[in-house]
């Protein structure tokens, strides 16, 4: 399953948080993981984007530019953490619509 990090969803009597294995949830009483399994071809969607972009002709989602913007991120993040000061970010783009590909 795809993970990116801490995401907890805040119900009346419980927490759930979605784990690499399953979902986990905070109960008032207890906590319980619950597996789930594993998809039959991890990362199948990153598989299908690049073989509809190079073989199907088919702008993909995730363009070079999407790529500078998300890492951009990234070391502005650990950049701000480092320094404790706000950091300027240059080179965003808008979030591609998979239906339509990437923005024009």
């Amino acid at each position: 399953h795809e993970h990116f990090g801490l995401l907890v969803v805040s119900c009346d009597q419980a927490d759930l948080r979605p784990m690499p294995d399953g979902v986990m949830v905070y109960g008032d009483d207890e906590r319980v993981l619950h597996p789930l399994p594993g998809p039959a071809v991890p990362r199948a969607e990153v598989i299908d984007e690049l073989y509809g972009a190079t073989i199907g002709g088919i702008a993909p989602g995730h363009t070079g530019e999407w790529g500078r913007a998300t890492l951009e991120v990234c070391l502005a993040i650990l950049d701000s953490a480092r320094t404790g000061g706000e950091i300027r970010l240059r080179h965003q783009v808008p979030v591609a619509d998979p239906a339509k590909g990437a923005p024009k």
